[in-house]
């Protein structure tokens, strides 16, 4: 019946949340015959690792030479804070983050994927 099929729907789509399963979903639900119906799903498989993390950080953009010809590099915020105070006119001067022209570089992390993972409750699979 209308109810009994919506409830199985609703049975599958809750152990899917719950057990973390949220990429994967039920797609479709038929009755083939009296009785019996076929569930349709989509299930997304993860070979390895389930998680993965990119590590960066934040540095300031400086140009790379003294005739400012356009070039540009990356220097950490401390280092360029530290650069800008041997200048006399800017050697008082607070260096707000907030008003550097910044990027994202990528950089070293500890934090392990696979411990991410188990306290998620993620598995390969």
């Amino acid at each position: 019946s209308g109810p009994a099929i919506k409830r199985l729907a609703d049975l599958v789509r809750d152990w899917y949340r719950r057990n973390g399963y949220i990429a994967n979903e039920l797609v479709r639900v038929a009755v083939v015959e009296e009785g019996r119906c076929e569930l349709e799903l989509e299930e997304f498989i993860v070979d390895g690792q389930p998680v993965d993390i990119s590590f960066v950080k934040e540095e300031v953009i400086v140009p790379t030479s003294e005739d400012e010809d356009g070039e540009t590099g990356t220097m950490a915020y401390r280092a360029y804070r530290k650069k800008m105070s041997r200048n006399r006119s800017l050697k008082d001067r607070a260096l707000p983050r907030n008003e550097m022209n910044s990027t994202l570089v990528r950089a070293e992390g500890r934090t392990s994927p696979h411990a991410v993972a188990e306290a998620m409750g993620l598995r390969p699979g």
